[in-house]
């Protein structure tokens, strides 16, 4: 990261986010996004100079609240910059050793929970069959271990909960950063200070090699990426990016490797199309007819179909599968 000519207000709006007075060192922000609540935060790295995060995208801004004054000299400029620099150096070293240990401890939660015994509840309304990988727990345990409740759009995440690992490059290899939380009601949580930058769920271990085969098949959430692995008779591995600004950051990590970016439509769209541009992977959004869209609408609380998974339960409703 470096200093950015933007205002704090400013950089706020560029990152996504609302701004809101500064209060206090590591407050949390609101995205515009409808599911961002406190996916942004404020971090004071010296008197005047903050850095400014969206959690869901992983970008960020160094903003200087004081600006460079004009009537500084040249010398006291440069001064001031050297300063911010080191700052800065010193702010980037501890985030990635809480980075570091926020992975243990995902990891070591992921490793006690229970192995998912039957199809939770989520799953079966995405109209997903059991798949390994995925692991079960409750909020109480949650709160045993962190202290706190996990929170989603609608309020506290209700039992059972899907857990999932979402795993990023550490010295050479895969390992978990983070993990993804789950409620019947699709309500959803990303274990808090887990990096989640370039990071990515799969459904299956990569192949050592990097062939054309398997094809890896990218989508932002875990129903959209398990649909079309399990309704299409090609080898494919499901990646699931987390959101939409994470396409770019996982895109370039799995470049080497033949891909196809399913792309939603609407929100998403622009950075599906973009990451696919960028590694020449092929893009692939889905399309529904009015009565398509009026029968989705019927059986989802007047929901209208967006991705790949509404896709797909919309060709399971044509031929008469139930999912209540």
């Amino acid at each position: 990261m470096q200093l950015s000519k933007f205002s704090y207000e400013d950089a706020c709006r560029e990152l996504g986010l609302i701004p809101k007075p500064l209060i206090k060192d590591g407050m949390r922000l609101d995205t515009y996004h409808p599911n961002g609540k406190n996916d942004g935060s404020v971090k004071f790295i010296s008197d005047h100079v903050v850095v400014v995060k969206n959690w869901q995208t992983g970008n960020a801004l160094v903003v200087d609240l004081e600006g460079v004054s004009e009537a500084l000299d040249h010398e006291k400029i440069q001064a001031k910059i050297r300063q911010m620099n080191a700052d800065l150096e010193a702010f980037q070293k501890q985030e990635r050793s809480n980075a570091l240990n926020k992975a243990k401890e995902a990891h070591a939660f992921y490793n006690s929970c229970e192995k998912a015994k039957f199809l939770h509840p989520y799953l079966k309304v995405k109209g997903l069959k059991p798949f390994s990988g995925v692991r079960i727990t409750t909020s109480e345990h949650f709160e045993e271990v962190f202290g706190y409740v996990p929170k989603g759009s609608k309020g506290v995440l209700l039992d059972p909960l899907l857990v999932i690992p979402i795993r990023g490059w550490q010295s050479g290899s895969l390992a978990i950063q983070t993990l993804q939380f789950i409620d019947p009601d699709g309500q959803k949580y990303f274990f808090y200070g887990g990096r989640k930058k370039g990071a990515f769920w799969l459904s299956e271990k990569l192949p050592e090699q990097r062939t054309a085969k398997p094809v890896l098949v990218l989508g932002e959430g875990l129903a959209t990426g398990m649909s079309v692995v399990q309704h299409t008779n090609h080898s494919c591995i499901g990646v699931m990016v987390c959101d939409c600004g994470n396409f770019m950051a996982v895109a370039t990590e799995l470049r080497k490797r033949f891909m196809i970016i399913l792309s939603d439509i609407g929100n998403g769209e622009k950075q599906a199309k973009e990451a696919s541009q960028a590694v020449n992977a092929v893009l692939q959004k889905p399309n529904f007819s009015a009565e398509e869209i009026e029968l989705f609408k019927q059986k989802f609380n007047g929901k209208k179909p967006s991705d790949w998974n509404d896709f797909y339960l919309i060709h399971d409703l044509n031929i008469g599968v139930n999912y209540d």
